[in-house]
This record gives structure tokens, sequence and C-alpha cells, in this order.
């Protein structure tokens, strides 16, 4: 008798860019099918048609999702690394979801928040959120992996966490808004690790 192995995998698009000659993104929506008119994408769904691109942003067939990007960041691969720092530029209101290396996972960090006054200033000192500096956004990278034996600092005591690499998904809550949620770049300080 054979073994049969089931799996189920949730559909999902790929974008392809012909000038690149390559894959570029994948997205959660599925649609029956696509076209393009005057650069405006339409895509068909249980028999009604849909304009992308246009406020608000992220909501496919009725359903608001959140934006989010996930990205691995592997500099200098055969080197075991510290990841203290993330850093990005665009538009306020990005925060990380998940931080994880091939060891450690981090706590999130929450979006950056304004600081009118100095209350407000001050309440933002202890909280692990994005802080603005010259129009970029720099977060703190906290360890909240268990202590494990043989570590020089245990666990969330540690700034940063280590491995080799590390994947991060940043999210944009809400983005119904009139404008779109722009990220450009986004980076990590590292230090080659001690262990």
């Amino acid at each position: 008798m054979a073994n049969t192995l089931y799996f189920h995998q949730d559909p999902f698009t790929i974008c392809f860019s012909e000038p690149d000659n390559a894959f570029e993104s994948f997205y959660s929506y599925h649609p029956e099918f696509m076209g393009e008119v005057n650069t405006t994408m339409f895509t068909f769904k249980n028999g009604g048609i849909w304009k992308h691109g246009t406020s608000p942003y992220c909501n496919f067939y009725g359903v608001q999702y959140d934006a989010n990007v996930t990205l691995i960041f592997n500099p200098e691969v055969s080197m075991s690394k510290n990841f203290n720092t993330l850093n990005y530029e665009g538009s306020t209101g990005w925060a990380l979801a998940e931080l994880y290396s091939n060891s450690d996972i981090a706590i999130p960090i929450e979006k950056a928040v304004n600081a009118n006054n100095l209350a407000a200033l001050e309440n933002q000192l202890f909280t692990n959120n994005f802080k603005r500096k010259e129009n970029k956004y720099f977060g703190t990278i906290i360890n909240n992996t268990p202590a494990t034996y043989g570590e020089v600092i245990y666990g969330n005591s540690m700034n940063g966490i280590k491995g080799f690499f590390s994947t991060v998904k940043m999210v944009f809550v809400n983005p119904a808004t009139p404008t779109a949620a722009e990220l450009y770049s986004v980076s990590s300080n590292y230090v080659m690790s001690s262990y």
C-alpha cells in the first residue's frame, strides 16, 4: 500500500516584471483573472471586477489587510553576528512584528510616536518603539530568547540577537489611509558575535 502525502498551501499571486525579466514579489490575494489597462491593474474575483492601486490600500475583494514586508538579513554569510538595531526609511507607522535568527528571537518594536511635549517624550523613553531622527527611524533589538547554558550574557539581558542571518517582518497597521505607506530601505547594525 502506497503512502500518500497531502500538502495544503494557501493560494497566492506571484508578480513578474517584464522589463527586469524577473519575479519580484508575492501577494496574498488570489484573483481568478487579472489584466492591466493604461498602467492600472484590474482583477476578477467571484464575478466582480476590482481596481488595484487606489485608496484604500491593502483592501482586496472587500477585506482590509495590514501591509507587511518580510526581509532576510544575511551579510557576511559565514560569520556569526549580533544584530543590535533595526533602522528604516519610509512613512511613519511601520512596526517590527517579528525578528528572529537561526538561534534567537527578538521582541517586537512598536511604531514611532510623535512626542509633542516633555511628558510624551518621557513616556516613549522606556517603550520599545522606533525613534525618529533626521527623517529615519531607529529601534533597539531586544532579545526575548530563554537563557541557554554557556552564554556570556543570558537571554533577554542582552541587547540584540545573535545568529548567522535574521528574518524581519515589518508591518504597517491599518494602511487604509489616503496616502500610501512607503518603505524605502530597512537595515540592521550588527557586530561580529563573541560566541
